[in-house]
C-alpha cells in the first residue's frame, strides 16, 4: 500500500510523545524518495479547519497544533512524503 501525506513527515515523531497515533501509523510505513518542497502552510491548514486566522493567535492546546506550529516558527519545514507498506504484513 502507497501513501503520501505529510502525517509521514518523519519530524513529525520527534515532536509528538511515542505513544501518539500518528507516531504509530509512521511506523508501519517506509519512506521512499526524497522529502519534497515544504508544505508548511498546508500543514497549519489541515490541523486547524483551513483556518486563515494570524498563526500566533491558533491555540497551542494539543501536541499535534503546538508542533505543527512550533516547527516552521523554529526555520523547520514539514513536508509531504510517500511512504508503503506491505498489506497484510501486520
Amino acid at each position: 500500500m502507497l501513501c503520501e501525506s505529510r502525517p509521514l513527515d518523519p519530524q513529525l515523531r520527534r515532536r509528538l510523545p511515542g505513544h501518539a497515533n500518528i507516531v504509530a501509523l509512521q511506523s508501519r510505513f517506509t519512506l521512499t524518495g526524497d522529502r519534497g518542497r515544504p508544505e508548511d502552510e498546508s500543514a497549519v491548514a489541515f490541523v486547524f479547519g483551513g483556518s486563515e486566522a494570524d498563526r500566533r493567535t491558533l491555540p497551542r492546546e494539543t501536541g499535534m497544533q503546538r508542533a505543527v506550529l512550533d516547527h516552521p516558527d523554529e526555520e523547520g519545514h514539514w513536508y509531504t512524503r510517500l511512504g508503503w507498506f506491505a498489506l497484510g504484513s501486520e
